[in-house]
């Protein structure tokens, strides 16, 4: 390799050995320096634990009797809010979608009290499992951040939400019909806490929303048999009001519902992140090649 420079000059990789080699107390403490500074940083960064857990898609079977029954009553059934085609899978993509939803995850933050660890947490203590917080933000029990219009002392659900969608990751194994569900948080216990809560809120909602479907259809379809004389639409009325009660009946008992916890998160004890010994031997080599360029281009300059 030749290195040209306006004098005509020229460096072979000889050349270059030598000159770094003559320069290697030079590169030898610009290492050092950088390794003593890298440590020094990324002892300072807070660690950053996850919390995963891994949910399976409960099958229930689908709807064979409602099938059946679409050439009689599809119209019917539409009226009462009856999917004749629904099964768990068409129930477990609604969940996803549900799980993104803006309504979903501001109850979530609610429920499970997130907003302050979401946006005022600066470390963690695991012996004693207490956080601490950013004083400029929240002190006392109180918000404290100074903030220019639109934003307000009090973080609203907008900023909360960006902080939440940070933090959380869902991976859909369509192979396999799992949902991973993943927090990251300077607190190894809230994010094991927030997953599992996660999952078990997100099939409660799809429970609760399956109750009210089929208690709305069960109204419409008794009113329906209350001025139904035709015994052929009465009986298949029935049947529609069968498949309902058992719909119902199914979700009022069923503990796991769409999704079936199989792996509920734990209390990590390892943090996931920083990863400190790749900083430092990345922090290392990009300072080394920027010395090595630096020597070279003084070198061809003289």
């Amino acid at each position: 390799m030749n290195i040209h420079s306006n004098h005509q000059y020229e460096l072979n990789l000889a050349d270059i050995w030598q000159i770094l080699w003559r320069a290697k107390w030079i590169l030898i403490g610009v290492a050092l320096v950088t390794a003593v500074m890298s440590v020094v940083f990324v002892r300072q960064l807070p660690n950053v634990y996850e919390g995963k857990a891994v949910l399976a898609v409960v099958s229930k079977g689908g709807s064979g009797s409602l099938a059946r029954l679409s050439g009689q009553l599809g119209g019917i059934a539409s009226l009462a809010g009856i999917n004749l085609s629904d099964n768990g899978g068409d129930q477990s993509k609604l969940a996803l979608e549900i799980a993104k939803s803006r309504d979903f995850i501001s109850r979530m933050i609610n429920e499970q009290n997130m907003l302050v660890p979401l946006m005022a947490a600066e470390n963690w203590d695991p012996q004693s499992d207490t956080l601490s917080y950013d004083t400029s933000k929240y002190q006392d029990g109180k918000w404290v951040r100074e903030v220019k219009y639109p934003f307000t002392t009090e973080p609203s659900m907008q900023e909360a939400l960006k902080a939440f969608n940070d933090i959380f990751h869902l991976h859909h194994s369509k192979e396999y019909g799992t949902v991973t569900l993943t927090f990251q948080h300077y607190s190894a216990t809230l994010a094991a806490q927030w997953a599992n809560a996660f999952g078990r809120m997100l099939d409660n909602e799809m429970k609760q929303r399956d109750i009210r479907e089929a208690q709305h259809s069960l109204q419409y379809l008794q009113r329906q048999l209350e001025t139904t004389e035709l015994e052929a639409l009465r009986q298949a009325l029935y049947q529609l009001i069968e498949e309902q009660s058992k719909t119902l009946m199914l979700a009022e008992v069923s503990d796991e519902y769409v999704f079936k916890l199989i792996d509920p998160a734990v209390r990590e004890q390892l943090p996931a992140s920083p990863k400190r010994a790749f900083i430092v031997v990345l922090s290392i080599l990009l300072t080394q090649l920027l010395t090595c360029f630096v020597i070279l281009l003084v070198r061809l300059r003289k």
